[in-house]
């Protein structure tokens, strides 16, 4: 008896395993379809820093890196839970990033706290 529970244990496992990986598969979640969308470049811009200069999102290109564009406010309580997640992707890939974070909605001092 417990050998023939296991062979069907094991089956019952090997069919869940293959019924999650068909549903991976699959490219329509919920209703909508994956489908893809054309790359469109993102508009220029011009973000005053804190230190009284500027950055250009065209300068950033320059250097031929992907340029990870962050929204953040002080106020906002999933922006601190991200926060330390983006500060260790730039101490690891800040080389092959740029990463900028632009502030939303703050005045400067709240800003400058948030980010200590």
């Amino acid at each position: 008896m417990p050998a023939a529970l296991a062979a069907v244990s094991g089956i019952v496992v090997l069919a869940l395993l293959g019924l999650m990986w068909f549903g991976l598969q699959q490219k329509e979640i919920a209703g909508s379809k994956v489908v893809n969308v054309p790359f469109t470049r993102a508009p220029d811009f011009t973000l005053g820093l804190f230190d009284g200069s500027s950055l250009t999102l065209s300068d950033a290109l320059k250097s031929g890196k992907p340029v990870v564009v962050n929204f953040w406010a002080s106020w906002c309580a999933p922006c601190a839970d991200e926060a330390p997640v983006l500060e260790e992707a730039a101490r690891r890939n800040g080389n092959a990033f740029t990463f900028v974070g632009v502030n939303v909605q703050d005045i400067d001092s709240d800003a400058q706290v948030f980010l200590r």
